[in-house]
């Protein structure tokens, strides 16, 4: 389809005369307005092949309109400009069908490139990066660099059905906050969250779900396990959403079948040292959910922050500011952070398992379940427990000295846990 009129929506009457000229620069026969209602009056009788529009038009929201404009018009290609470029404005962009979406200020360059590009049918929407505050609607998943727009694309396109979706991601990247912003994106309020371990002890339970469902690493999953998950698959008659998180390259670990089934849609989340840009955002967004934003955080400890690869992702992040934030009364400075940065726990296992029950505690938070004090002592002991039986080669007895604990009291809280370790005696 070429276009051969553009309608461009935009009341900021300097950048709509910018805009007009760049177009006609590029040959292309136009019309400007400032009022939602004409280009919508325009469009309504059939004129124009693409619209360009602002979000926020003086009390009008574009996006309100967008739906029912893609429905009248399902084959017009539209793209949205605005300078709130938040998590909330561009998976409302995508759900609604915009086939790009630029955050100001942009380059006019780019902006004809995308009118370009949607002269050739079939395009996606493609979100350009920006910066801006903590997204109100979206609180648990923070970030709007670029790598985080294209993930926000991604999460618009999957709200608009209801498939089994594979989160990947490095541990402690975020992956559970994915998960609950897609699932508030598709109109759920709840969201039921299973550990392998209670996956291991109840694989069936996906069989007849009530309630939407985030099962976590499923990389840990055993061979049963993952049969039990594809049978109940296969079996379930439930259409809530069902969303899984592994590690990068973790799904070939899983059965074939399973990921066929869980594969149809997927999301990749990107690790933290690529998107660094967002560090300013998601200290804040810490600091207001721990109620702590009067908290001042020197610009020399946020380039420390910046320098640092991170390599336990978003909640080794968390972790460093809770320290620091605890630590003093005062700004937060270069000092009090650099020392945090290289204190990690030593060895595969154990620091593997302390990033598992660190990322599980944060991700509870951020999810704001009940009892999250219960739930985190349960992870922690259950990582405790298991490098304490492999520190002592499975004898339960040495394990317990070393917990400060007796063998009764271990064997009753491993009980409690639904806990056994291949070794153990």
């Amino acid at each position: 389809m070429a276009s051969k009129k553009v309608i461009v929506l935009e009341d900021d009457d300097t950048l709509r005369f910018v805009i007009s000229k760049a177009l006609s620069r590029a040959g292309l026969e136009m019309r400007a307005t400032a009022s939602m209602t004409t280009a919508l009056e325009l469009l309504a009788k059939g004129e124009g092949d693409l619209l360009i529009a602002d979000v926020l038009l003086g009390e009008d929201n574009f996006l309100d309109a967008l739906p029912d404009l893609k429905r009248a018009r399902p084959e017009l290609p539209i793209i949205v400009i605005t300078a709130q470029a938040t998590a909330a404005s561009a998976i409302k962009a995508q759900k609604g069908g915009a086939f790009e979406y630029l955050p100001k200020p942009f380059d006019l360059d780019d902006l004809v490139g995308a009118v370009e590009r949607a002269r050739t049918p079939k395009k996606r929407m493609k979100i350009s990066g920006s910066t801006g505050k903590v997204d109100a609607l979206y609180p648990h998943f923070v970030g709007q660099g670029p790598a985080m727009q294209a993930v926000y694309s991604a999460i618009g396109r999957l709200a608009r059905h209801r498939h089994p979706v594979l989160i990947e991601g490095p541990q402690g990247s975020g992956r559970a906050s994915a998960a609950l912003t897609l699932n508030s994106a598709r109109g759920f309020d709840d969201l039921l969250i299973y550990g392998p371990y209670e996956v291991s002890q109840n694989p069936g339970l996906i069989k007849s779900l009530q309630a939407p469902v985030l099962l976590r690493d499923g990389q840990l999953w055993d061979g049963p396990t993952q049969q039990a998950i594809l049978e109940g698959l296969q079996a379930r008659t439930s259409a809530f959403p069902i969303y899984v998180t592994l590690t990068p390259g973790a799904e070939r670990d899983l059965l074939a079948g399973l990921i066929y089934q869980l594969g149809l849609s997927r999301l990749s989340l990107p690790p933290l040292h690529t998107r660094l840009e967002d560090m300013e955002l998601l200290i804040d967004s810490l600091l207001q959910r721990l109620q702590l934003s009067s908290t001042r955080i020197d610009p020399s400890a946020i380039k420390a922050l910046q320098a640092y690869d991170w390599p336990g992702e978003v909640a080794q992040l968390r972790a460093v500011v809770v320290q620091a934030v605890l630590a003093h009364d005062g700004p937060i400075t270069h000092s009090d952070i650099t020392p945090l940065l290289h204190h990690r726990p030593q060895g595969g296992n154990a620091g593997s398992l302390y990033d598992s029950a660190l990322t599980f505690c944060f991700d509870a938070i951020a999810l704001q379940q009940e009892n999250i004090r219960d739930l985190a002592l349960e992870e922690l002991d259950r990582a405790l427990i298991t490098q304490a039986l492999d520190h002592s080669r499975g004898i339960r007895q040495d394990a317990a000295k070393l917990l400060g604990l007796n063998r009764n009291t271990l064997a009753r809280r491993m009980e409690q846990l639904n806990f056994s370790h291949p070794s153990g005696d």
